[in-house]
This record gives structure tokens, sequence and C-alpha cells, in this order.
């Protein structure tokens, strides 16, 4: 399954989910002569550039690595906005509008809200009881607060444990449970680190293991030592959705620019992932959003 990159993935094309990419235009102006410029500047010169471009990419660039970085991404409403300066307003919407990964994350949340929505109505059609929900480096959590919202509204109802070292991180998601109307009772929030997260599994048994970012972090042996330990606690039949960002054009300039290194994947090293804790080839399944830059991987036990 896994020597043959045509048959193990796919590229998601869902009408219903409005993705991002660039056009041709867009991407040749920014790979031939906006980031070759950035990525050959003095050490720390495209640093400069970018941080005093905006307050948005200068907060982006000190938050880099966490769930507050990502919710400049996420909560981008992809027009000119000019409640601030013009310059500042401009260069906000040239980062976010022409940066491929910027795009690409946004699309990654749109890809998981699908596929853990899809999967909690599974379960709760089969099992008719609340599905348990853990989510592990939660961050904000803003896709399963989205979707628990959405599902709450057909009579739909699972409980999550939300699990993150960061008590920002884990503040930030109750802001947003706030803001969407999802109560505490639904949503228990773990302020811990993943090595830890079997203890949370005793007396109460995850359906559905979510993972979204903590992958980009972790080297193939750690990552998959994760993987077997979320397999071996999760029950027959239940789900493991992570995610892992594949290499690309801006690697550089995310790296070396904005000063967020991670740990890229090819496909077959996502998917040996999920082979190396235990899943089986056949109830897996690799997705990636149409800029080929963030690839889902979901797993059943």
């Amino acid at each position: 399954m896994a020597n043959n990159s045509v048959t193990f993935y796919k590229i998601d094309d869902d009408s219903n989910i409005h993705y991002e990419n660039n056009s041709f235009f867009v991407r040749f102006f920014s790979r031939l002569i906006i980031l070759p410029i950035l990525n050959a500047l003095p050490w720390r010169g495209g640093t400069f550039i970018f941080t005093k471009s905006s307050k948005s990419a200068a907060s982006i660039y000190k938050l880099s690595k966490t769930s507050g970085a990502l919710e400049f991404l996420y909560t981008f409403n992809g027009k000119l906005d000019f409640t601030s300066s013009f310059l500042d307003s401009l260069f906000t919407f040239f980062w976010q509008h022409n940066i491929l990964n910027a795009k690409a994350a946004r699309n990654r949340i749109k890809l998981v809200k699908r596929e853990l929505g899809l999967a909690i109505e599974n379960l709760h059609r089969d099992k008719k009881r609340p599905i348990n929900v853990l989510s592990l480096a939660s961050g904000s959590a803003r896709a399963i607060i989205e979707v628990a919202a959405d599902l709450k509204k057909v009579g739909v109802l699972f409980d999550v444990k939300l699990l993150d070292l960061s008590p920002e991180a884990l503040a930030l998601s109750k802001k947003i449970a706030l803001e969407k109307g999802v109560e505490d009772g639904i949503v228990e929030y773990c302020n811990d680190k993943v090595s830890n997260f079997l203890k949370y599994c005793k007396d109460w048994k995850p359906d559905i293991i979510e993972m979204v970012g903590f992958l980009d972090y972790l080297n193939q042996d750690k990552a998959i030592k994760l993987s077997s330990d979320i397999f071996s606690v999760l029950p027959l039949g239940g789900i493991f959705i992570t995610c892992n960002i594949r290499n690309n054009y801006e690697r550089k300039f995310i790296s070396k620019v904005v000063d967020w290194q991670m740990i890229y994947r090819e496909p077959e090293e996502l998917l040996g992932v999920l082979l190396g804790g235990g899943f089986k080839p056949q109830k897996c399944k690799i997705i990636y959003d149409p800029t080929l830059i963030h690839g889902l991987a979901l797993g059943i036990r």
C-alpha cells in the first residue's frame, strides 16, 4: 500500500468546502520574486521586514509554533480591513493572501472539521450515546469547538477533554467555547503534557483521539511511540485523527524568516506513523488539502 503514492492518499476536492489556493500568477510572483529576496537577505533581514510590515505579522512571528499564531491565520476574513493604518492593513492582507502556507492552514482546519464531524456522527449513530473525544496538544481547539456547536444544534452530543501544556491555549479554548455557546459541561480542560494522556483514559475511554499540529514537532520514533499508545487505548472502531505538514517551496521562508521550524513528512512517512502504531493499512486514509501542504491521517482501531 505504502509503495504506491497514487493509491494510498488523495487530494480532497469536496466542493462543499471553500478551499483556498494561489493562482498561477501569485505562485509565480511569490516563488520567483518575493520569497527568494526575503530568504537571501542577511541574517534576520527577512525577519525584520516581515515583522515591521504589519502588527499581525509581528504577532505571528512572536507567537510562532503556538495556537496564538494559528488563530491569526484561522480568523483572517480574506478581505482588506482598513481598521488599522493603510500600510498595516495592506501588508496583513498581502501575507495572508499570498503566503500559501497561511491558506493551507485554513484549509487544514476545514478538512479536520469535516472528518471529525463525520466520525462523531457515525459513531453516535452506532453507539446511541454521547461520543468521547480527546484532543492532544489541543491548542485553541477551534475545530472541535466549532464542530461541537454545530452538532449540538442537531442533537448529536459528545464529551470532550482538551489536553494542552499551555494555560494560555486552554484559556483561548474557553473563550472560543463561550463565543460558540459550548458550555463547560461538554468540555473539560486538562493542563498537562501529551506524554501523560493515558492517565486521563482510565475511567473515561475516548472514542476519538484528535491531535492536529503536535505531530509537526515529533521525530518519527517519538511519533510512532505516541501512535502506538493511542492505538492501545482506543476501543475497537475508535478513530485517531492527526495531521502533518509536507515539504513545500515556502519551507525556507517559514523556518528562516517566520522562525517556525517543523518536521516535514511526505505521505509515506505520515502513513508510517499510523502503521507503526498498529493501525492496519486497510483502515487508514490520508487526505491532502488542495495545496498539498497539509495531510490529514485517519486510522480506525
